[in-house]
């Protein structure tokens, strides 16, 4: 999951990761794709973030995006990488626990060779 060039630009740009942002990395084995930016790899309590990025590689996970909600700034961004390819989790069921958690999606990111990352947002009242 290095930070390699996918297309024109690298991986942290596509996944809108800017200097002086609150980010949360959780499950991930490696963060080399934060281009050293700082982050927490727990979500701190009263803490808002402007991105939280989530490995989610099995589908019983998926229940967490409940929790993360409150831990994301009004406009800030929730990234969900999980395995492409995969029966046990799929892009569908990924975008259905997110709507039915009040986000929706809005982009999606080849995240490496093994993952697909796909963001979503609060939903506008």
């Amino acid at each position: 999951m290095a930070d390699e060039p996918i297309g024109d630009k690298p991986l942290h740009q596509k996944l809108g990761i800017k200097p002086g942002m609150a980010i949360a990395a959780l499950r991930f084995p490696t963060i080399d794709f934060l281009n050293g930016a700082p982050y927490d790899s727990y979500i701190e309590s009263g803490k808002l973030y402007d991105l939280i990025l989530v490995r989610i590689d099995e589908f019983p996970h998926l229940r967490d995006l409940h929790g993360l909600k409150w831990s994301l700034a009004e406009r800030g961004g929730l990234w969900v990488i999980y395995p492409k390819g995969q029966k046990h989790i799929t892009q569908q069921q990924v975008m259905f626990a997110g709507n039915a958690n009040a986000f929706t999606d809005n982009k999606v990111v080849r995240f490496s060779d093994t993952h697909t990352g796909l963001r979503f947002v609060r939903r506008l009242k």
